[in-house]
């Protein structure tokens, strides 16, 4: 956190006696949560998420529940069934487990599906977001522009979500798709 605070200091400081020699510095931030919250693209598609997630969940838990089904029925049957059956049952448990553990990787891991999606679902809304950031800054014409999870303070008047998520809103509802 010290050095947080130390390299942002000697940014600010850096970036005022730049500045100053130059034009004055204008320095504004924006509340990302707040953006993620009431921006409706984002809540658009953290439910497309959320329902691929349920959906992911449910299979899981077949699956396991088949695997656990598998597990009691070789454990019951060991003391009865010849060595080659045996052998055949724990194969067969070895193949399914590793399919399971394929498809929990493949899904929830790193890279995996989930992950895919979320980013393929936020990238183009990011994406706008640092567009109307930036055509916000160039028309106020603020030098800098903080995301709040690095403002240490902010004099009032310097938080720019609200002209965000307005020029957001408004190029959203234009830009509706058409059904």
């Amino acid at each position: 956190m010290r050095k947080k605070m130390a390299l942002a200091a000697t940014l600010l400081f850096g970036l005022s006696a730049l500045a100053s020699a130059q034009e004055p510095l204008k320095l504004g931030y924006v509340d990302s949560d707040r953006i993620r919250f009431e921006f409706k693209e984002f809540a658009t598609a953290q439910a497309q998420l959320d329902s691929l997630i349920i959906g992911s969940q449910r299979q899981d838990s077949i699956l396991a529940s088949e695997l656990e089904k598998l597990q009691d029925e070789l454990t019951r049957q060991a003391a009865v069934l010849s060595p080659a059956k045996k052998a055949e049952k724990e194969k067969s448990f070895e193949a399914k487990q590793a399919a399971y553990f394929q498809f929990r990787q493949a899904t929830f891991g790193q890279g995996g599906k989930l992950e895919q999606m979320r980013l393929n679902l936020s990238k183009p809304i990011l994406d706008k977001v640092m567009e109307v950031i930036q055509r916000v800054a160039k028309a106020e014409n603020y030098t800098f522009v903080f995301s709040d999870e690095s403002v240490v303070y902010a004099k009032e008047g310097s938080d720019l979500t609200d002209k965000v998520l307005a020029e957001l809103n408004k190029t959203a509802s234009t830009a509706a798709p058409k059904k």
